[in-house]
């Protein structure tokens, strides 16, 4: 049951977490949407740029962890991983020559680099990694502003379209109340005798015949229309303006203009006026080809705004966040804390240091020790044997907590006293965030 629940979990979280491998050595660059990396799957991402560019397997000593990008969505991150796959091999394969950045420091710039020289420098894809995912995440930065100014202008379009169907039930139910159904009906029924005095399908017709018929046919089919919503808006406005003279009468000096003529005119739509909206026959008219329109028929979901609020970027090494120019603001930088060679999870502790690594562990030996308690009893032999370390561990964490209160207070005395010498004691600090420090240049590569 766990593993078909853990199996579940992973399939939903496909893609939600980038998990980005470096080479120690030639700094290549792997991309992969799990934490361990597939040997198969790995290699089929390195191109060959020269001899001996291709190991034959992956050797967990030689590729490391370089940074883990988790996403508020799965299918944003698939997005992103695509995108960064495509980057890469842009940059791996349409370089130029000429280029400034394929020759040394230390070389003639007028000399060309040598094979050896050029694999190298086609294989630092480090710099160009970190400049390409700030790219991405400026590109759905813009994604979801773009998409908040369209949410913006449909619901102003949306109630510009409220407006005028409010200002047109007002002047239908006018025109009802003034004995418009009456003549509609009269003018339908004009034209459908009209319609019946031409000749027939089964008798012969001209050209010009049968375009009046069409003509006299659309005619009558829109004053049906007409008539329809002319019937919706009288009883719906007169039951607005009950209402909203109900609401009305507890306000003195109230005056009630919902519905009446403007200076120009045009009706007045009042706030307080909420008229029903009208909508037309569920069944819609044949269309062309005898083929009726699909009332099963759904609109596809609406694929959710890709956003950099909630992205999260955790580093082996903080600086290189600097290779790229600028971040988006809403992206958040982290440090991945001691790793070795397989990435850690997402939802569980930074480990930043030998002490922090050391509680941890002393945490997860507690847990472990109360589950085999718990599993086997406190009076067998292995409940006591449990009991027995449980208890001195927990003796080992007090003693470990009481040193680091008597730390903190210590560290407190000397930033006290170093404010009293006016910060003689005071030690430079050095944690700039990544997304106001210096921007590199990118790496064009």
């Amino acid at each position: 049951m766990q593993t078909a629940e853990h199996l579940a979990r992973k399939a939903a979280e496909h893609g939600k977490n980038i998990f980005v491998y470096s080479n120690v050595r030639t700094n290549q660059v792997i991309y992969s949407l799990d934490k361990t990396l597939n040997n198969h799957a790995a290699l089929q991402q390195l191109p060959f740029a020269g001899k001996k560019t291709i190991p034959s397997h992956i050797r967990k000593d030689m590729w490391r962890p370089f940074l883990t990008v988790s996403f508020p969505h799965p299918a944003q991150g698939l997005a992103a991983y695509r995108k960064l796959r495509e980057y890469r091999k842009l940059h791996e394969v349409m370089w130029d020559s000429h280029n400034p950045h394929l020759t040394y420091a230390s070389s003639d710039p007028k000399k060309m680099p040598s094979k050896k020289d050029r694999s190298k420098l086609i294989m630092d894809q480090k710099a160009n990694t970190v400049a390409d995912l700030a790219a991405v995440l400026q590109t759905h930065e813009q994604m979801s502003i773009d998409r908040e100014n369209e949410d913006k202008a449909s619901e102003e379009q949306r109630r510009e379209e409220r407006e005028k169907e409010q200002r047109e039930l007002i002047l239908l139910a006018k025109e009802a109340d003034e004995g418009g159904i009456q003549k509609l009906e009269a003018h339908i029924a004009d034209l459908a005798s009209q319609v019946e005095a031409l000749p027939g399908p089964d008798m012969q017709r001209t050209s010009q015949q049968l375009d009046q018929r069409r003509q006299l046919r659309k005619r009558i089919h829109e004053s049906r229309k007409k008539l329809a919503k002319m019937s919706f808006a009288q009883p719906a406005v007169a039951s607005a303006r009950k209402d909203f003279a109900r609401t009305q009468e507890n306000v003195p000096g109230a005056v009630n203009q919902a519905g009446q003529g403007s200076p120009d005119g045009e009706p007045v739509v009042d706030v307080g006026l909420h008229i029903e909206s009208y909508e037309p026959d569920a069944n819609p008219p044949i269309m062309r080809k005898g083929r009726r329109r699909n009332e099963n028929t759904q609109r596809k979901e609406r694929v959710p705004a890709y956003t950099v609020d909630g992205v999260l970027v955790r580093w082996s090494n903080p600086l290189d966040a600097e290779y790229a120019e600028i971040w988006p603001s809403g992206v958040q930088h982290d440090v991945l804390g001691i790793i070795r060679h397989v990435a850690p999870e997402t939802d569980r502790r930074v480990v930043l240091s030998a002490d922090d690594r050391y509680m941890l562990g002393l945490e997860r030996e507690m847990a472990r020790l109360e589950r085999i308690i718990s599993q086997n009893g406190s009076k067998s032999w292995i409940g006591k044997s449990a009991t027995a370390r449980l208890e001195g561990l927990k003796t080992t964490l007090a003693d470990a907590s009481m040193e680091e209160e008597e730390l903190t207070g210590t560290e407190e005395e000397v930033l006290d006293t170093a404010e009293v010498t006016g910060g003689q004691n005071e030690r430079p600090q050095y944690d700039v965030p990544p997304q106001i420090a210096t921007p590199a240049q990118r790496v064009s590569l």
